[in-house]
């Protein structure tokens, strides 16, 4: 789903508000994607572990919440893997005429296991409910675009417990536990005389409590 977006719906981004990537680092990007050739690989091997941010985990009442920043590094070699899989060029040149270079772009993520639950985070984030902010230096930046990217739902997600007796195990079923998640992109845009060093992102749903997360933009690949 994140690269999905992150190549089509979603513009790039830029750690560096105003000035973009090097030369260099644009090339190894295109390398970078030309590797791996698989979008969704390359975000799991590649971006996910720092790029991807909790806010909170399954079992919170108000349902996971995950935020995903999809950086120019990100959207330029994710573009390079998808014309390398599908065996067309993708040069420097090519990169650079991406648009909207300059903006920091995030995919939140809200999500839920069970019916009661499930039902909670529609009532609270669902249907335009929910909005973020981005503090820099403590400034609040209002987001330039919102966008509800939908919510999708899964049903049955079989649950077992098992209890060692002896020798023998026993399996019980604990039922289905259906999931749910509803998916928001919120677009931001940072003074150009601003070089951020850490980002915090304030979200909040219909019931007004505040979920926030900090990154350090040095750890943003």
């Amino acid at each position: 789903m994140v690269l999905r977006l992150a190549v089509g719906l979603l513009l790039p981004t830029a750690l560096v508000i105003g000035s973009g990537l090097s030369e260099s680092e644009i090339e190894k990007a295109i390398a970078l994607g030309k590797h791996y050739k698989n979008p969704a690989r390359l975000w799991k091997q590649e971006f996910e572990r720092t790029n991807k941010l909790k806010m909170s985990g399954y079992w919170s009442m108000s349902g996971s919440k995950y935020l995903s920043v999809i950086t120019d590094r990100v959207v330029i070699a994710v573009a390079s893997a998808s014309a390398a899989h599908e065996m067309r060029a993708f040069t420097a040149d090519d990169a650079k005429r991406l648009p909207g270079l300059g903006k920091i772009r995030v995919i939140v993520a809200i999500s839920a296991v069970g019916a009661s639950n499930i039902a909670r985070i529609q009532e609270r984030f669902a249907s335009g409910k929910t909005h973020m902010i981005l503090e820099v230096d403590g400034q609040q930046l209002q987001p330039e675009q919102k966008i509800e990217l939908g919510s999708d739902y899964a049903a049955g997600l079989q649950v077992w417990n098992f209890i060692q007796v002896g020798n023998a195990v026993l399996a019980s079923n604990a039922g289905a536990f259906d999931r749910g998640t509803v998916t928001y992109a919120f677009t931001y845009s940072i003074p150009d005389e601003q070089h951020a060093t850490k980002l915090r992102f304030v979200l909040v749903g219909d019931d007004d409590k505040q979920h926030t997360v900090e990154v350090a933009v040095s750890n943003l690949q």
